[in-house]
């Protein structure tokens, strides 16, 4: 059993302060409630020929979002070149409230053939940990034009990041302030009107783990860096027909969490390295009026640079292992056909060989999916859609956890039916 409950709202001024700049402003306020009841663990036993229900789990949450961004926009002169900035501030508090239980005590048994209905416990919830994360950061960004072909791309941005962990079990608080500063840099360059080269270098930060999980032992570490390098170019031909792109990618994250033994004791150290690179293809074809065909293709190439974990009492090394999860190889392909107020289309996804633990000895098997839509366009800009989803119903899993022991498999044949209004 799960409910859940979103609420958002934000109310924006736009100022037009003259015809070359712009100040808007922006508050909002969102809600998240979580209750989620379920039994994890399904296991068969040949003995009995049942399956066994067990680790009765539940997750409580109450959430609490407000905060506010102003930036200014707009452009100047600088040397004769046209520059375009947009800068500003940003404030958000982040009030999360945690709670649930874990009771592996509680189990059931039923026929896997013919199922009775497995009732709720019953349980309650125990409320665990309140975690307040108060945000506030700086930006700006800056677009010069250096040619009239070639653009530079420039932009920073600072944060305060300050953190309350709050365990309910004794009412101690354990707290933090970080102060990452992050930002890119990338250059637009036009060959002629239908075709441009690009490229950017991003750095970005993130915590040891989420920061609603951040404990008062993991406050410790430093956040962990990563930096994106990539290139590519765009084009457009045959009489704009076809839209394509290429990219090559380069990403590597930093002094992520690995496992050391000092003295017979086991400790965390940041020392750890990941890395990815590599190349994507996309293309928009349009070959007739009504027609509309479109593919993407990626190539990755991932590893851990160096990584350890504790295996049995001692270190073992996962360096040059792919990280659980990554594929090496992802192909979509759509099709769109427009007869009338209908539109058909269909969607051929393939992914390949995956691990599902760091130790690369639990391979999660390649899959594709075939998925198909119908839409009828209504008066008024409505739409009435039926869609069909995984329509040869493939067992496939796309995310491993625990170590590669928990797959999370995907819904089998589905359908659905959209009712679409504007107004």
């Amino acid at each position: 059993l799960a409910k859940s409950r979103n609420r958002f709202g934000r109310a924006a001024l736009d100022w037009k302060l003259n015809s070359s700049w712009h100040l808007r402003n922006y508050t909002f306020l969102a809600t998240h409630t979580l209750d989620w009841r379920n039994f994890e663990g399904y296991a068969y036993n040949p003995a009995t020929r049942l399956v066994d229900v067990s680790s009765y789990f539940l997750i409580w949450r109450r959430d609490f979002l407000s905060g506010n961004r102003t930036d200014l926009q707009g452009n100047f002169r600088l040397f004769g070149r046209t520059v375009r900035t947009v800068s500003g501030f940003q404030y958000q508090n982040n009030d999360l409230q945690r709670g649930g239980l874990s009771d592996n005590t509680i189990r059931r048994s039923v026929d896997p053939f013919n199922p009775a209905p497995i009732l709720d416990p019953g349980r309650s919830y125990v409320r665990d940990r309140d975690v307040v994360i108060r945000t506030a950061s700086f930006f700006t960004e800056a677009m010069i034009d250096l040619t009239s072909r070639l653009k530079f791309l420039g932009g920073i941005r600072q944060e305060r990041i300050a953190l309350d962990y709050t365990l309910k079990a004794n009412n101690s608080t354990a707290s933090t302030v970080f102060h990452p500063p992050t930002g890119r840099v990338g250059f637009l360059f036009n060959i002629n009107p239908t075709l441009n080269l690009y490229g950017s270098y991003t750095k970005a930060v993130e915590p040891v783990a989420q920061l609603v999980s951040l404990t008062g032992a993991n406050q410790v570490f430093s956040l962990v860096p990563g930096r994106q390098i990539e290139f590519g170019s765009k084009a457009t031909v045959w009489r704009n027909r076809v839209d394509f792109t290429a990219a090559y990618f380069d990403l590597e994250k930093r002094d992520i969490l690995t496992q050391t033994i000092v003295d017979g004791r086991q400790f965390a150290q940041q020392i750890g390295r990941q890395s990815a690179r590599g190349v994507e293809f996309n293309a928009l074809v349009r070959p007739a009026s009504r027609l509309t065909l479109s593919g993407d293709l990626a190539f990755t190439d991932a590893e851990f640079g160096q990584f350890n974990e504790v295996v049995a009492g001692g270190i073992v090394s996962r360096t040059g292992n792919l990280p659980p999860n990554v594929p090496r190889r992802v192909l979509q392909f759509w099709a769109s056909q427009r007869f009338g107020q209908f539109d058909v289309s269909g969607t051929i996804r393939h992914v390949g060989q995956r691990f599902a633990d760091t130790a690369n000895l639990r391979p999660m098997d390649r899959y594709t999916t075939r998925d198909a839509a119908v839409n009828y366009r209504l008066k008024r800009g409505g739409m009435l859609s039926l869609r069909g989803r995984n329509l040869t119903d493939a067992l496939y899993a796309t995310w491993s956890a625990s170590g590669g022991t928990a797959l999370r498999l995907e819904a089998p044949r589905s359908f659905d039916v959209t009712w679409t209004l504007r107004y």
